[in-house]
């Protein structure tokens, strides 16, 4: 964002709290952990997005965020079947206290 394009903001961190990480990310490579965190950069996120950062088969993003589902860290918001979104509320709350 920019002067230019009408915002302009200043962010030094966002930190954010993935409750029980270390069972999360057990059998995972670095790699793996450090795509699939920096996927919150944006609170929303599509299956889709997931299989391209973390760059694996669709079918594997899907059970990454199944899992991520199930521990309560994101929330399916559209209702449908397929194009879903999901969101982490834990960082909308960051961002909305702002």
């Amino acid at each position: 964002m920019t002067k230019f394009n009408g915002f302009e903001t200043r962010i030094s961190a966002i930190f954010v709290d993935i409750r029980n990480s270390t069972e999360l990310f057990a059998d995972a490579d670095r790699d793996t952990v450090s795509r699939i965190v920096r996927s919150f950069a944006n609170p929303f996120v599509r299956k889709a997005d997931v299989a391209a950062i973390c760059n694996v088969h669709p079918s594997t993003a899907g059970k990454i965020v199944n899992d991520l589902v199930e521990k309560g860290i994101l929330r399916e918001t559209t209702g449908k079947k397929r194009n879903q979104m999901f969101v982490c509320d834990e960082i909308m709350r960051v961002l909305d206290s702002y």
